[in-house]
């Protein structure tokens, strides 16, 4: 891998081309489980590799700010990359490799998400009777950070199973472009833990769906969030569905003025431990609720708050509200947030410690 990147980079970074254009090479390592499909096999696959990226971002004529992002940034990207991994079913070995070149835009301070796609190559052992079909390939979500100079300083790849991610780059537009969300009311956007963030006042919410990616039967709810002292007792930080001024099918809130995460099966919502008053210091803090069909935990900065709630309940979502938002409650009533909130992911599944540790970890 190593001697291809080389020979890309040679290709690539030209004089001319670095006249207008800023070239940043970065490496990382993943660990990332994935479903892999050989014929009539299905196997989960724990890939570990590395990947090489060259990160070229046209430089733009006004300076750019957190506050005053440069918007529609022309990026691209030149990537590498190489895993290896064993099924858990079969005891297989897999190696997967992949090399492309991305082209997109950006809102610059902020976060570009991109794909990475791999292909299988031998090894990976036919077995009869299986007929020699090499496994489908597969596709991994990897981001990079842009500084307001232009720069990347940062790139990783997120877990599996990322469904959307709203960066809140002046809008309210999924990443992955699955559910584009809209804003609703007066909401302002402040310098944010990367690039810009939401600022709720206890006004304004963004809503996107319904859908039903955002529905699944185990989750994770993720957000980087701020504010000094107790944004008070049920504010939302953000909540799928409602049934009137009940409960949301899942949802980060601060409960009794701290901060929980909840699932609820229809009739009783089943809480994770609670924070306590510390996550509301004034600084960024990410948290992360996830249930897994046996309990609803809480993560904050990667640390895991208490062991849990037990609980095997299915969450409910055939709730009278459907829609998904971002700083509200919005069923019967309106459950508002008082503070900032920045870079909303949801998973189709729990994420475990190590992952939500490496997700905080991995931001600038």
């Amino acid at each position: 891998m190593r001697k291809l990147f080389v020979v890309v980079l040679m290709l690539v970074a030209s004089p001319a081309f670095a006249q207008t254009w800023r070239t940043s090479v970065l490496q990382t390592r993943f660990v990332n489980t994935v479903s892999v499909s050989n014929s009539a096999t299905t196997d989960q696959v724990r890939l570990s590799g590395t990947m090489a990226a060259l990160v070229q971002i046209q430089q733009p004529t006004d300076p750019c700010t957190p506050v005053n992002p440069c918007r529609s940034v022309p990026v691209r990207i030149i990537y590498v990359a190489e895993a290896t991994g064993v099924g858990q079913s079969t005891g297989r070995t897999y190696r997967a490799v992949g090399a492309s070149t991305v082209n997109g835009t950006l809102s610059m301070p902020g976060t570009f998400a991109w794909q990475v796609g791999l292909r299988f190559v031998p090894p990976s052992p036919i077995v009869p009777p299986d007929p020699i079909v090499p496994p489908s390939p597969i596709a991994l979500m990897a981001t990079t950070n842009v500084s307001s100079q232009g720069t990347a300083t940062a790139v990783s790849l997120p877990p599996s199973g990322l469904v959307s991610w709203w960066q809140a780059e002046g809008n309210a537009l999924d990443a992955l472009a699955q559910n584009n969300g809209t804003l609703g009311e007066v909401l302002d956007f402040v310098p944010g833990r990367v690039g810009q963030a939401f600022s709720f006042a206890e006004h304004g919410y963004v809503q996107a769906g319904p859908s039903s990616s955002l529905q699944p039967a185990n989750v994770t709810a993720m957000a980087w969030v701020r504010h000094l002292g107790s944004p008070g007792q049920d504010n939302y930080i953000l909540a799928q569905g409602g049934n009137a001024c009940i409960a949301a099918s899942y949802a980060l809130y601060t409960g009794a003025q701290n901060l929980t995460f909840y699932v609820y099966d229809g009739g009783t919502f089943w809480s994770s431990p609670d924070a306590g008053p510390a996550v509301w210091d004034g600084n960024w803090h990410l948290v992360a609720g996830t249930y897994d069909g046996q309990s609803v935990r809480l993560y904050v900065d990667g640390a895991e708050i208490g062991s849990g709630s037990p609980t095997n309940v299915p969450i409910a979502y055939a709730l009278p509200y459907q829609q998904f938002n971002i700083g509200a409650y919005r069923g019967d009533c309106q459950l508002r947030f008082n503070g900032d909130i920045d870079e909303v992911k949801i998973f189709n599944r729990a994420l475990s410690g190590a992952e939500v540790q490496s997700i905080f970890s991995a931001t600038p």
